[in-house]
């Protein structure tokens, strides 16, 4: 009967000094094996490349999906100019229409004043400009402050702007502000009751008055429009504030 050959010291498989040193990778972890070849070879070596992250630890992340851009809502004005109509503002009006007026109702059209003839009705009538004028003492017993009417056109409110005359004033040296600053905030009362008869009651426009003139203003309270009556300049300029009407002084 023969004996079961038992291991030698010498058959016996013992570990190498690597595998005694090179813990298995646990669990968790990520391991990528690696082939290295000569060109043209077969492989030659593998290498076994184990990421020191756990895999539980390191966050899933992708590309956020873009927000939608919002689209700002469209904003319509009501823009009353104030126009000093003196014989001294006379020789700066025609800069004043080039440098700022036109730039002004184009800001707001978001169009070109040539181009308007060529584009919809509609895209202009939700922007309302008004004009007004006033003048020095001088032209008394006439009102010193005149409306001359509203448009939402920019090209037509440029008519009545050419149709104006220039004239007075070269004896004085300040002009009717306050009479016409509070012309101006009724004329915003009358631009808002305009809206609401045609049946715009969800707009809320934004209220600019641009003043134009070239002359101080007279020191006189106001002697119209009645609501107003017997305020001065700051009173009125403060009242505006309150009702969030923003006011441009323009002097040449």
């Amino acid at each position: 009967m023969d004996e079961e050959a038992l291991p030698t010291e010498s058959s016996a498989q013992t570990p190498t000094p690597m595998e005694e040193c090179t813990p298995p990778p646990p669990a968790d972890t990520a391991t990528t094996t690696v082939t290295v070849t000569a060109d043209g070879a077969c492989p030659t070596d593998t290498i076994t490349v184990t990421k020191s992250e756990s895999l539980t630890d390191c966050p899933v992340t992708s590309e956020p999906s873009p927000l939608p851009v919002p689209v700002p809502a469209r904003q319509f004005a009501d823009v009353v100019f104030l126009i000093e109509t003196t014989a001294g503002m006379g020789r700066d009006i025609e800069a004043m229409k080039v440098a700022y007026i036109t730039p002004t109702i184009e800001y707001f059209t978001k169009y070109p004043l040539i181009s308007e003839l060529k584009l919809n009705y509609e895209d202009y009538s939700l922007n309302l400009f008004a004009l007004l004028t006033f003048s020095a003492v001088d032209c008394l017993p006439a009102p010193p402050v005149k409306y001359h009417g509203v448009s939402s056109r920019g090209f037509k409110f440029m008519r009545m702007l050419d149709a104006l005359r220039m004239r007075g004033g070269c004896g004085e040296l300040s002009t009717m502000v306050a009479d016409g600053l509070g012309v101006a905030l009724q004329t915003f009362d009358g631009l808002r009751k305009l809206r609401l008869s045609h049946g715009e009651h969800s707009l809320q426009p934004v209220q600019h008055c641009v003043l134009m003139c070239n002359s101080t203003p007279h020191q006189n309270q106001t002697t119209l429009p009645r609501q107003f009556l017997g305020r001065t300049c700051h009173q009125l300029v403060s009242i505006m504030a309150d009702r969030n009407i923003h006011l441009s002084v323009v002097s040449p």
